[in-house]
């Protein structure tokens, strides 16, 4: 606490606004860009730039691009003293920043895995993007978690069957015990017939290839 309170004390000194300037990047984390920064913050360009050479030459920030703490344990710091709800929020708004500009899935599921729940069908099917992503990359661990943080968005009822069987899946890949129980769920709860006919098939093979 004593250290975001010394660096935030020292942002404001420089500017008022520059505090949120210095939360918002805290949010982002390393590799954010100026423009994005200014964005969280509510700041325009203009002001966001004079506010990031100031902290560069106070040596709160790095002066390499993109941006960055020169100190991690700040970064760390000032994030621990968000309430979960601004911090939530603050990541929610994120995620709607970096799908504008068609960032990576990965680094928008990043963001969602801590955002507020809303139970939106885009940040279900982001989610779900990361997931898969994530299989293809061999990491059905992290697929794992982002299918997980999609039910509890909660999901839409469109989508719902369809994020249960990708977890049940993704848990089968990754060796997680609930992968039958969860498969069979998906497949009871598919009401149309030729999808529930595909999806018990696939459901089978996966279980098959488990051994089961």
């Amino acid at each position: 606490p004593s250290v975001c309170e010394w660096a935030l004390a020292h942002a404001r000194g420089l500017d008022p606004a520059a505090p949120a300037f210095l939360k918002a990047l805290a949010i982002f984390g390393p590799g954010a860009e100026l423009r994005q920064v200014a964005g969280l913050a509510r700041l325009d360009a203009e002001l966001a730039a004079a506010i990031a050479d100031g902290l560069i030459d106070a040596g709160l920030l790095s002066a390499d691009e993109p941006l960055c703490f020169s100190q991690p344990v700040v970064s760390r710091a000032i994030a621990a003293s968000l309430s979960p709800i601004e911090r939530a929020t603050l990541h929610r708004r994120a995620t709607r920043m970096l799908a504008s500009e068609d960032a990576p899935a990965q680094r928008i599921a990043a963001h969602l895995m801590a955002a507020t729940r809303t139970g939106s069908g885009w940040a279900v099917e982001a989610l779900c993007e990361a997931a898969a992503a994530s299989l293809g990359a061999g990491r059905p661990a992290d697929a794992v978690r982002y299918l997980r943080r999609a039910l509890d968005e909660p999901p839409p009822r469109r989508l719902r069957a369809h994020v249960v069987f990708e977890l049940g899946c993704a848990e089968a890949t990754a060796g997680e015990p609930e992968a039958a129980r969860r498969l069979s769920e998906a497949v009871d709860s598919i009401t149309a017939v030729p999808e529930q006919l595909g999806s018990a098939l696939d459901a089978g093979r996966v279980l098959f290839a488990l051994g089961r």
